[in-house]
């Protein structure tokens, strides 16, 4: 019996080590992302060694201390200049909160809708961006050493397609390989003003608050980012995902909008789709006039309206009557987002 408990334990031990390795590269994507409750504002620090400091052009005495210190200046802004800074220099700096200078380690992240990102922890760089996707084009993320300057910006489009801002100084972009390898030679440049530059990953695009170990039917809206093949993107997300499409796909800027019927457990694939940009649950519109009514009236207890019904409010006031006009507040999509006639609600 010894014997037999001897055999199967290291059995056990080794499938239980198979199946933790794949828990991890099935969640691989995310697993670096910060739950965005957490706090990313001047007050955040980094894991890293140094830390950014911004430092007012006025406070020329600190800049010159925190360099005897080891600091050295990443960039120059003119009213004030972003350093990096040893751990125990930066935090004498934050010791002194009056003078308009602090540590700025919110520069180092990305707040993406699935979380935050410190790019100063992720190790991939932009030398292995040509590797990341077989793809020939792709979405990736370009973060910027500090506040982003017009050169940079210009830069940024003359190699790649920008499709929008990400907070902290970043951009989502379109890249093909060539527009990789750009990304790369600046990236290298010495004294680059690209601080990280890494793949736009399928674990960054599905909503946190879906359960994913679900298998139910899920009313979801997929987003891509639109191209000239978004068309035939939309048809291979459907096949894909056997999923069904529940409202004609709308575009908004450089946004499509698809709205999709789609088991949970799909959704990974769907979120494998080059130029799919974010999946999140997508609920019935319900019109509330009357709690907005409420609102309106200042009839709240707390953040909630009270019990009490609008028309015996109106009641109260005198309005007892049917009145020959109606004033309404709404906000319930009928514009669509765009002003063509033929697209616009006829009451506009």
């Amino acid at each position: 019996m010894a014997r037999l408990v001897l055999r199967i334990v290291p059995i056990l031990l080794l499938v239980s080590f198979f199946i933790s390795i794949g828990k991890r590269s099935a969640h691989s994507d995310s697993n670096v992302l910060h739950a965005t409750r957490q706090s990313f504002d001047a007050s955040y620090r980094s894991r890293s060694s140094n830390h950014k400091v911004l430092v007012q052009e006025t406070d020329r005495e600190l800049r010159e201390s925190l360099i005897s210190e080891g600091a050295s200046i990443i960039e120059d802004y003119g009213a004030f200049v972003l350093m990096s800074a040893p751990a125990a220099a930066a935090e004498r700096v934050s010791a002194r909160p009056d003078s308009g200078s602090g540590v700025r380690d919110d520069m180092n992240v990305l707040l993406l809708r699935a979380g935050a990102l410190d790019t100063s922890e992720e190790h991939a760089s932009a030398n292995s961006l040509a590797e990341s996707s077989s793809a020939d084009e792709g979405l990736y993320l370009v973060q910027f050493v500090g506040p982003i300057k017009k050169r940079w910006v210009n830069q940024l489009a003359s190699a790649t397609e920008i499709i929008s801002y990400i907070p902290n100084n970043a951009y989502l972009v379109r890249a093909n390989r060539q527009s990789l390898r750009e990304i790369d030679r600046l990236r290298n440049k010495e004294q680059s003003s690209i601080q990280w530059a890494g793949p736009f990953k399928p674990g960054y695009k599905i909503a946190p608050e879906i359960a994913r170990d679900s298998n139910e039917e899920l009313n979801v809206t997929v987003q891509l980012a639109s191209g000239i093949n978004t068309a035939n993107e939309i048809e291979d997300l459907i096949l894909r995902s056997s999923a069904s499409m529940t409202a004609p796909p709308t575009t908004v800027m450089n946004y499509t909008n698809v709205r999709i019927k789609i088991r949970v457990q799909m959704l990974d694939a769907v979120a494998r789709i080059s130029n799919v940009v974010w999946i999140e649950p997508w609920q019935e519109p319900a019109l509330q006039d009357e709690k907005q009514g409420l609102i309106v009236a200042g009839k709240l207890t707390g953040a909630e309206t009270s019990a009490s019904s609008y028309l015996a409010w109106l009641q109260s006031k005198g309005i007892t009557s049917t009145p020959d006009f109606i004033v309404d507040v709404a906000d319930t999509g009928i514009d669509r987002g765009v002003l063509d006639p033929q697209v616009l609600h006829k009451d506009f």
